[in-house]
């Protein structure tokens, strides 16, 4: 008896494929957000560490030279951060024995974050207002409160 092959198959029915293909689809969905998150996650960590350096590379200038620096090219710092743009830094001048400096970044409450020297990434967008409180302010990795804080402008409470 001679048995027909040719009516079995090994492949896989249309069917089969676009099941596979949702489930595939399905996992994607949830993993890829998943995966950007991790990403900008690790994009502020690395901010963070490379602002905490320039701050120490500031203060060490501080003790050197007795004055801050006026800008990050005078300590060789001029970095750029991981979304592409430069680092912010801002040397507070207090002008006729003000106790508020002359520009500077703002909480709610419109005071200065810090004393001496403001330094921040503005973030993803790359936009930055002076008040924390402005939304192009929100995605900024800020230094506030002399170093005692790290992150989000958004997340800043004084």
């Amino acid at each position: 008896m001679i048995i027909n092959r040719a009516k079995e198959t090994c492949g896989f029915t249309l069917i089969e494929m676009v099941v596979a293909v949702a489930f595939v689809g399905l996992l994607a969905s949830f993993a890829v957000p998943s995966y950007l998150t991790s990403v900008e996650s690790a994009r502020v960590v690395k901010a963070i560490a490379e602002m905490q350096e320039i701050e120490r590379e500031v203060k060490r200038y501080d003790r050197r030279y007795g004055v801050l620096p006026d800008s990050l090219n005078d300590i060789k710092m001029a970095l750029s951060d991981p979304w592409g743009n430069p680092y912010h830094y801002l040397k507070y001048v207090y002008q006729g024995g003000s106790k508020k400096p002359k520009g500077g970044r703002t909480d709610k409450n419109l005071r200065p974050v810090n004393s001496t020297f403001d330094l921040y990434s503005a973030g993803e967008d790359g936009e930055t207002k002076v008040p924390f409180t402005a939304e192009e302010s929100w995605d900024d990795v800020v230094r506030a409160g002399d170093g005692g804080f790290w992150g989000y402008a958004k997340d800043y409470t004084p």
